[in-house]
């Protein structure tokens, strides 16, 4: 699989987690549901790290020459 394939992959992944974050934030803020509270916490926290492997995949080396 190339990087463009995995940054698309990635990047479909990275929407599915947005789409469960809105999804579980909008339950949690009409009924204060805890499980809605930590469904949209944890989406988070796989968008943060889907974020980084997503740059990792699509830039390459390209961001380390800076760093």
């Amino acid at each position: 699989m190339g990087q463009a394939a995995k940054g698309i992959k990635t990047y479909d992944e990275i929407r599915e987690q947005v789409e469960i974050f809105l999804e579980s934030s909008e339950k949690f803020n009409k009924s204060n549901t805890q499980s809605a509270g930590i469904r949209a916490r944890r989406a988070l926290d796989r968008i943060a790290k889907l974020k980084v492997q997503w740059r990792k995949e699509t830039c390459g080396n390209a961001v380390r020459l800076f760093f």
